[in-house]
C-alpha cells in the first residue's frame, strides 16, 4: 500500500547514498517499489527550433494538399540533412506582399538544434539550398505550378519591424528574401 511506496522511496534513497542495495531498501513494497523512486534530477538539455518563412509564389493554399505538405516537408529535411519528423509546415495568411506575383505563404519548423549557432547555420543552409528545394518541389507534378520560392526566416517575431531591414533577391528563378537585425 501507501507505506511500501514510502519505504521505495527511502530505499532509493538510501541506495543512492551508498546504503544498502535498492532490491533489499524496496523489497517491503511490492510492484508499487518499482514505481516509486527519486525524481530524475537530470537536466533536459535545451534545444531551440528554427522558424522561417517560405512563400511559394504559382501556388495556392488549394494546391497544397496534404500529399503536397508531406512532400515539402520532406525535401525540406533532406536539404537540411535532419529527420523529417524535426520539421512542421503551416499556411499563414500574408502579412505583406514581399513579391509582386501572389503565393502561397508558408511558415515552417525545425526542431531539436543545439544552439543559435547551430540554427543560424540551417537557416544560411535554407536560403543557399533554395534552388535545390525548388528543382525537387518542381520535380513533383504536386508543384506544376511553382514557379519560384521566396525564402526569409530566422528573424525573431518579437522584434519591431523598424529593426528590421530585408531586401529580396531574384537569382536562377529564385526569389531569397533576406532580412537583418540593423
Amino acid at each position: 500500500g501507501g507505506s511500501g511506496a514510502t519505504t521505495a522511496a527511502a530505499g532509493a534513497t538510501t541506495a543512492a547514498s551508498g546504503g544498502s542495495d535498492a532490491t533489499t531498501a524496496a523489497g517491503g513494497g511490492g510492484s508499487g517499489a518499482t514505481t516509486a523512486a527519486a525524481p530524475d534530477t537530470t537536466p533536459t538539455p535545451t534545444t531551440v527550433s528554427l522558424t522561417g518563412t517560405l512563400t511559394l509564389v504559382g501556388m495556392t493554399a488549394d494546391d497544397f494538399t496534404e500529399e503536397a505538405e508531406t512532400f515539402f516537408i520532406n525535401t525540406l529535411a533532406s536539404a537540411l540533412g535532419v529527420e523529417a519528423s524535426r520539421c512542421s509546415v503551416e499556411i499563414v495568411e500574408r502579412r505583406r506582399m514581399l513579391l509582386q506575383d501572389d503565393g502561397l505563404e508558408l511558415e515552417y519548423t525545425v526542431t531539436g538544434y543545439a544552439d543559435d549557432a547551430a540554427k543560424n547555420a540551417a537557416m544560411t543552409m535554407v536560403q543557399e539550398k533554395s534552388g535545390e528545394i525548388l528543382t525537387t518541389l518542381k520535380e513533383n507534378d504536386l508543384f506544376a505550378d511553382l514557379e519560384s520560392i521566396s525564402v526569409s526566416g530566422g528573424i525573431d517575431d518579437a522584434a519591431p519591424a523598424s529593426a528590421v531591414m530585408s531586401w529580396t533577391v531574384l537569382f536562377a528563378g529564385v526569389t531569397v528574401a533576406f532580412a537583418q537585425y540593423i
